[in-house]
């Protein structure tokens, strides 16, 4: 485990960060949907670009200054419902900007091109999301860093707890992602995709020394909604998603809780909890009932979810069927006596608490109080999950 100063270097961001390079040529620009003209030094707007940060599906972001002050500029391609998810995410951020964990808005316009509009958010330009920043942490481990040897140096170092991010950072991260999560349930809001992506750092990685310079806010509120409401869009992404959400059963603000949990185990430990793709190749060769032999079948989708299931069964142990059965999907992975129609062979029976302690190497000391507040994220019955004002409340959570 690294300890403070953390004394983070350009040749740790390139070797552990996992970023790639974002200058793209015109051909890749015209492939991926960005304008071709849009260069650094252009003007959008008032703002200059600086750089490309980064493009997905549905959106691309820029790196932009205004009067020497940086801005983040989030692009969404045109002719695509993501622009209604854009829309739903600038009406909330509009209202609901009065916390300090929650990104800010500053400006909305359309950029065209070629007769296209591009909706545009304009924001902070932030350091970095805290999947980086758990990389960082992860891999500066020498037990993860593979080109190190001092992880095989002596058996003291082997038998030392593996923790990623310090237990009184990660602390302070979830604390603040909870306080940021409490003033949008406070307005009855649900965020629906709460994951490391979707929570950024302030300060760049090289400015961060110690455990004060780390602050989030959580961003990507395109598909949140109301909880009177009922969501137009697929929420969720699928790592962090609860029971209530796979099985098909009305959900509410639990779900972000469940994925701050998720959030938790995985900077403390440098481990995905309910990562299905460790166990894929295993699943299509051993499993009798299990294919993942093509990701574009139509079945897919319901094969991860059943593998999924059958990890939060053998973590967390079993799903209330009273509860459950009313799930619009329950069926596709319960028989009619309550048991999963699939349980892999190669997924045995195991807890937070028992890994934490034989996997991890952490002290029952440590170990049992991390395990009991995970377990008040990490319910499966949606009834009995704790909420964000009872968490925020919590002896582990609030001690040193």
């Amino acid at each position: 485990m690294i300890k403070e100063p953390y004394c983070f270097s350009k040749d740790d961001i390139e070797k552990y960060a996992g970023l790639e390079n974002k200058v793209l040529s015109k051909s890749q620009k015209i492939k991926v949907g960005i304008p071709i003209s849009l260069e650094k030094d252009i003007k959008i707007k008032e703002y200059k670009i600086n750089k490309l940060l980064g493009e997905g599906t549905y959106s691309f972001v820029w790196s932009v200054s205004k009067n020497n002050k940086n801005y983040a500029i989030k692009m969404t391609k045109p002719d695509n419902d993501e622009e209604k998810v854009t829309e739903n995410e600038i009406s909330l951020l509009k209202k609901y900007n009065k916390s300090n964990y929650i990104i800010s808005l500053h400006d909305t316009f359309y950029y065209k091109d070629n007769n296209k509009k591009y909706l545009c958010m304009v924001m902070d330009e932030l350091g970095c999301d805290l999947h980086i920043l758990k990389r960082m942490f992860k891999y500066k481990n020498s037990y993860y860093d593979t080109d190190s040897e001092s992880n095989k140096s002596s058996d003291t170092e082997m038998n030392d707890p593996i923790i990623a991010v310090p237990f009184k950072l990660a602390k302070k991260i979830t604390l603040q992602i909870l306080k940021g999560l409490d003033y949008i349930h406070s307005n009855n809001i649900i965020h629906t995709d709460i994951k490391l992506d979707n929570i950024l750092i302030e300060k760049n990685i090289l400015d961060i020394k110690n455990d004060n310079d780390v602050n989030i806010k959580i961003c990507d509120f395109g598909t949140s909604h109301f909880t009177s409401d009922k969501s137009n869009f697929s929420v969720g992404t699928i790592d962090y998603s609860a029971p209530e959400c796979i099985l098909g059963l009305p959900y509410g603000k639990g779900i972000d809780v469940w994925a701050t949990g998720c959030i938790l185990f995985e900077i403390v430990t440098g481990i995905c909890l309910f990562d299905y793709s460790r166990y894929y190749d295993d699943a299509s060769d051993i499993s009798s009932g299990f294919s993942s032999s093509s990701n574009d079948n139509e079945n897919d989708k319901t094969q991860v979810e059943s593998l999924l299931l059958c990890m939060m069964k053998r973590i967390l142990d079993g799903f209330p069927s009273k509860i459950f059965k009313k799930g619009k999907y329950y069926e596709n992975y319960f028989d009619y006596k309550g048991r999963l129609r699939f349980f892999p062979n190669f997924l045995e029976d195991d807890t937070i608490l028992n890994s934490l302690i034989d996997e991890f190497n952490y002290d029952k000391s440590y170990a049992i109080p991390f395990n009991n507040f995970l377990l008040k994220l990490l319910c499966i019955n949606p009834n009995n999950r704790k909420n964000v004002k009872s968490l925020l409340q919590d002896e582990w959570l609030l001690s040193e």
